[in-house]
């Protein structure tokens, strides 16, 4: 049971005299009912019976942190949150509260964190975790949980109102009551659907393109009215439904507008239903997962076509088109054959390739066609050539697909490519340009879509640092978070745990990390062109949103 009762717990012999612990809050997050408090417990290795933080008062409640350093079966530290004003109460006086307790880790990645929630009356004023982390994984300092000896507790409490207990109760995901992304990060997520982790990734990278934002709300939509149908695409991602005819929607253009405009101003986590059924998706599709990469192309495209002939017509392609140039080169006569070819994204072998300049290598790499693989050259019959590309001009938003799909002929199956593949925040293209570009040509990671589970499923999110150049969040669904530039990036490179057998008690050996980075990994990365960041990234202002949009979503 990973909640329960202090009272439960055997108390151990009161340590010899040590430093008081001391306490910090508690203060607002910003939500006027969720409070922060901060604990450092010093000399925590000296520790053995059960330590009480400070009293600290939240809605009228005296509330104090109670801790057992070596818990249940001395494998465990203990943790729970005690009600000293209930102790000794015979009333039928309740307080219905929510909590999470963090313990810090160096590494934030690594932080130990779990939520509870219960009902504090006089007969039951405490609750926790009997076994919140294991006792040796604390005390051993490879693990990044002990700083000095010092272990910081990280508490947050909301206390709930009577229709706040029932609406939590049956709450998808408790884990919003606790944190409020809009006021902690400046940004809110979006609505889980079923299975639309995948588009709720996509979107949320493309609304940091506020290039694109601007682009998007200048779509000629004022005259269309909600009872618009979607345009039909035999495209399988976005189609009409024959039964769609009966109920009224957006176009996609006015729906992503919607999303956009409630993206920018909702204090909540927004919807995308009116988006999805502008794709002509019934309630089935919302629980199929249909692939990233293949709904950015399809709804770039529509975007392209909604804003032919208009003021912003051109935009997309500005934007993400690039173009490279297929060659073939006959070696012993003068014959050449060229093709320019445009892309919006590319995509790009994971396996067998180290990193992502590794693999851009073998994109741009030169093949030698002799023997058995001579080319037919017009004219000239079969003749030793090279075949490659090169790249004639790269978008100012770079979209990279890595192949982490692919067909195994051997199980005749398809399967997920876990190998490991680097990638940094910064990436210079110069040197697979075509005659090779004469100076830098850099680019900043911007986003960074990943994938966790396997060939059958699993689920995506994604992290995205909005200006490129200072905090990264990460957007799961209806969860934002600040995030550290590790987690972003090298936590999602794929592969196995290089600190795998490093110490008996690290962190990967009890806790399942190499696991996790097993099948956690990028599936897509978005960069953009450094020279263009101040333009394509610059913020929206109050006059980039029309006037009949502001007055079609006033929230």
């Amino acid at each position: 049971m990973a909640e329960t009762s202090e009272e439960e717990q055997t108390s151990d012999a009161e340590a010899e005299s040590l430093p008081e612990t001391s306490l910090q809050g508690p203060e607002s997050t910003g939500h006027p009912d969720i409070y922060k408090v901060v604990w450092k417990v010093p000399e925590f290795s000296r520790r053995n019976g059960k330590v009480h933080s400070p009293l600290f008062e939240i809605s009228g409640v005296p509330w104090s942190i109670l801790m057992f350093p070596v818990g249940i079966n001395k494998q465990f530290t203990s943790l729970f949150l005690d009600s000293k004003f209930m102790k000794g109460r015979k009333d039928p006086y309740r307080v219905n509260a929510c909590f999470e307790f963090t313990i810090e880790n160096r590494d934030p990645v690594w932080s130990e964190t779990k939520q509870a929630q219960h009902v504090f009356q006089y007969d039951d004023a405490d609750w926790g975790f009997h076994t919140f982390v294991k006792y040796n994984i604390v005390m051993d300092q490879s693990a990044g949980f002990l700083v000095d000896n010092v272990l910081t507790v990280i508490l947050i409490v909301r206390v709930l109102r009577d229709h706040e207990g029932r609406e939590y109760n049956s709450s998808k995901d408790p884990i919003l009551w606790l944190h409020d992304p809009k006021v902690e990060t400046g940004f809110v997520g979006l609505k889980n659907q079923g299975a639309t982790c995948y588009m709720n990734s996509l979107l949320q990278s493309l609304f940091h393109i506020p290039a694109l934002q601007r682009a998007v709300y200048k779509m000629p939509t004022e005259q269309e009215t909600a009872n618009k149908r979607p345009r039909h695409s035999s495209h399988p991602a976005i189609v009409s439904r024959s039964d769609s005819s009966s109920s009224s929607t957006d176009s996609v253009a006015l729906a992503l507008q919607r999303v956009f405009y409630n993206l920018q101003h909702s204090k909540k986590s927004v919807g995308t239903k009116a988006l999805t059924k502008s794709f002509g998706w019934d309630a089935l599709d919302a629980f199929t997962q249909h692939d990233v990469q293949e709904l950015d192309r399809v709804l770039c495209d529509n975007l392209e076509e909604k804003m032919k002939g208009t003021i912003v017509d051109g935009e997309v392609p500005r934007l993400f088109r690039g173009k490279l140039q297929n060659f073939v080169k006959c070696i012993n006569v003068d014959f050449s054959s060229l093709r320019e070819e445009e892309f919006y994204d590319l995509s790009l072998n994971v396996k067998g390739c180290k990193n992502i300049e590794e693999s851009l290598m073998k994109y741009v790499e030169v093949e030698k066609l002799d023997g058995e693989n001579k080319y037919m050259a017009d004219g000239h019959g079969l003749q030793d050539a090279e075949k490659g590309c090169a790249f004639l001009s790269l978008p100012p938003v770079l979209h990279l697909h890595l192949k982490r799909f692919e067909y195994d002929p051997v199980r005749d199956a398809n399967v997920k490519i876990n190998d490991k593949f680097e990638f940094g925040s910064v990436l210079d293209l110069s040197q697979y340009m075509q005659g090779k570009a004469k100076s830098s040509l850099s680019y900043l990671l911007h986003s960074v879509l990943v994938h966790s589970g396997d060939v059958h499923g699993g689920h995506y999110f994604a992290y995205i640092r909005p200006d490129c150049k200072s905090k990264w969040l990460k957007f799961n669904d209806e969860r934002v978070s600040v995030v550290s530039a590790e987690e972003a990036i090298q936590n999602n490179f794929g592969g196995e745990d290089e600190s795998d057998g490093d110490s008996a008690f690290s962190p990967s050996a009890n806790r399942g990390r190499s696991s996790s980075r097993r099948t956690s990994n990028a599936y897509m990365l978005v960069y953009v062109r450094e020279s263009a960041v101040d333009e394509v990234l610059r913020p929206l202002t109050h006059d980039d949103i029309p006037d009949h949009l502001r007055q079609r979503f006033r929230l």
